[in-house]
């Protein structure tokens, strides 16, 4: 029986990952060469990666939001997050913002373990 795991990343722009057994699917609305199904026995690893803040942008952003008044928050995550894996000779990056931590914590360990099992057993 093959069983799906859904990680919904994040909702605006939708970026959701599906695991099953030997593959996971990616719907990126952001960017749609994203999109598609990865074999988890063509990938070595995951990684993930924090960007670098631009502070001078994020601090003129922050003025500007206050002078005009928005305030409301809007859940904006200051961290550029990127998740990347090497996928048939193509580095596939994928951008976050807006992500929910605690999903991608366990998307990755998900995903880790999956490329792990995998690799052993196309290895034998």
């Amino acid at each position: 029986m093959n069983v799906k795991q859904r990680f919904p990343l994040s909702k605006h722009p939708k970026i959701e990952f599906v695991v099953e057994t030997y593959s996971f699917t990616i719907e990126d609305n952001s960017d749609k060469s994203n999109n598609g199904e990865y074999q988890f026995a063509e990938i070595k690893k995951i990684t993930i990666w924090e960007k670098n803040i631009n502070w001078i942008i994020l601090i003129l952003n922050f003025i500007l939001k206050v002078l005009f008044a928005e305030f409301a928050g809007n859940g904006t995550s200051r961290n550029k997050i990127r998740l990347a894996f090497n996928y048939n000779g193509i580095e596939k990056i994928i951008k976050l913002q807006n992500y929910n931590d605690d999903t991608l914590k366990k998307l990755r360990y998900t995903l880790n373990k999956h490329i792990t099992v995998q690799n052993r057993v196309t290895s034998k």
